[in-house]
């Protein structure tokens, strides 16, 4: 009995924290793209960049759901 209350618990925090690590990722790209479009010299450097953040950003978020 003990046990299936503990899995809601863990469940129901899994949730949480998912959901508030999605609204920063997605402030946290917001805010990259921002940077990128209103820096005047961006190289593809820059670009490459910012798209692997993008990248491991989404790679993290999809631990975060199974």
């Amino acid at each position: 009995m003990l046990v299936p209350s503990l899995g809601k618990k863990k469940s129901k925090a899994i949730q949480i924290i998912s959901y508030f690590f999605k609204l920063s990722q997605d402030v946290l790209i917001e805010l990259s793209f921002k940077v990128l479009m209103d820096f005047p010299y961006i190289n593809d450097y820059n670009r490459a960049s910012i798209g692997l953040f993008h990248i491991s950003m989404k790679s993290i978020d999809m631990l975060f759901h199974f």
